[in-house]
């Protein structure tokens, strides 16, 4: 429980932590953590309705909703991890899986954070509200990619650039986020 915390406030150490464990421990860890985040982020998306036929389609979003999460972190752990190795990198897969399965933790915070912030009447601030969700959003984004930015750099012994290299995918990821989110409010 405490590497999930401490990964908020000191990833480096946090993820140096995490290379000595075993291999078993350290994949068992990141399923629960992927599980732990999808479940959570989908009983905050609707707590309201509890009839049996919504609750049905809730499990059936529950469960694809893991499936989602757990194809993303796999895919996106295995295209890191086949660059990593292309430029002669030593972490192992299981490394940057729990690198990448550990970067989900400021988002969910973030995430709890504004669901915590929308269903209170607070008058925070003078400005929009949104405003202040989108911040609290992109702070856990930011923090989510260092997590990774961190332990593709501390696993593979990078330096700044191949660790970039590393990290292309990730990054060219939320380049097409940012442009369809974009995109969107274009038209409003």
């Amino acid at each position: 429980m405490t590497s999930l915390l401490n990964i908020l406030w000191n990833p480096v150490t946090t993820l140096k932590e995490l290379g000595k464990e075993y291999s078993d421990d350290l994949h068992r860890k990141s399923i629960w953590i992927i599980v732990a985040y999808s479940v959570i982020i989908s009983i905050l998306n609707d707590v309201q309705n509890t009839s049996e036929a919504v609750f049905l389609v809730q499990i059936g979003g529950l469960c694809l909703g893991i499936a989602i999460t757990l194809f993303f972190v796999f895919a996106l752990s295995s295209v890191i991890y086949w660059i990593g190795n292309t430029i002669v990198g030593k972490a192992a897969f299981t490394e940057i899986e729990a690198t990448v399965a550990y970067s989900l933790i400021p988002t969910l915070f973030g995430f709890i954070v504004v669901v915590f912030i929308n269903e209170m009447d607070w008058n925070l601030f003078d400005w929009n509200k949104s405003h202040f969700i989108n911040s609290i959003s992109f702070l856990g984004w930011i923090a989510s990619t260092n997590i990774v930015y961190q332990g593709v750099k501390l696993f593979n012994q990078f330096n700044w650039k191949q660790t970039l290299l590393a990290m292309l995918p990730l990054l060219l990821l939320y380049v097409v986020i940012l442009a369809l989110i974009f995109y969107v409010f274009s038209w409003s």
